[in-house]
């Protein structure tokens, strides 16, 4: 009965009336007036949102979860420019065991995955690795006995008598003379031979590198680099 006796007074002031604005100066109470305007413009909730917020997002509000219903757009009633939208919410369903449970397989299936293709990537990275150092073994492997037969092919007679049965070391000859050339070895290594003699690199304690050239009687003699 109030609500047909104030929605006659408004018309009564609409027609009495010859000035079109003097209806905005007319107000009713709060609540009826939003319930009269709701009605009107179809605007409904009493919260409001930001203005990214969509139908169907969720919003924890003081630990509640609930989910946006509807959005009415701006509204004055929203004061706070950081939630300028009206929107109604509604409790947010909970999710069933049976789909959290779902969930959860489903991410022990991707962690399962991920898994195996790391692991598939390092055995993939060790597998090359042992093949370049197994490379890397045969060569040096097929240097050496080039070396040896290099060595071998000189004829023994031209040698004199002592040092031709003599067992030559040749990397230690090959670390006396580099110490001798002011070189403390701190690696020595073959890199060829050149007609009967050895070929080594040699780098120093101090970072320089030379070159020596070892005859088949021992005798280490610096070669320019």
């Amino acid at each position: 009965m109030k609500k047909l006796i104030v929605i006659a007074a408004v018309h009564l002031l609409l027609l009495g009336s010859t000035d079109a604005n003097a209806f905005f100066f007319f107000f009713l109470p709060g609540g009826v007036t939003g319930k009269i305007a709701d009605a009107v413009t179809g605007a409904e909730g009493d919260n409001c949102v930001g203005a990214i917020a969509k139908v169907g997002d969720a919003i924890n509000i003081n630990g509640v979860m609930m989910r946006v219903k509807s959005l009415s757009g701006t509204s004055g009633r929203c004061a706070n420019p950081v939630f300028p939208i009206r929107a109604l919410l509604e409790p947010a369903p909970s999710p069933s065991a049976a789909s959290t449970e779902a969930a959860r397989k489903l991410a022990a299936e991707e962690d399962a995955k991920r898994l195996a293709t790391e692991q598939e990537a390092r055995s993939r990275i060790a597998a090359e690795e042992a093949a370049r150092l197994n490379a890397k073994l045969e060569s040096d492997k097929a240097l050496v006995a080039k070396q040896e037969a290099a060595l071998h092919s000189q004829p023994s007679a031209a040698l004199p008598t002592d040092l031709a049965s003599k067992q030559v070391d040749f990397n230690f000859e090959a670390t006396k003379s580099a110490r001798i050339l002011g070189c403390q070895a701190a690696d020595i290594k073959v890199t060829g031979a050149d007609g009967g003699s050895i070929l080594y690199y040699v780098t120093c304690q101090d970072a320089r590198q030379i070159k020596l050239s070892c005859d088949p009687t021992g005798l280490c003699l610096q070669r320019p680099q």
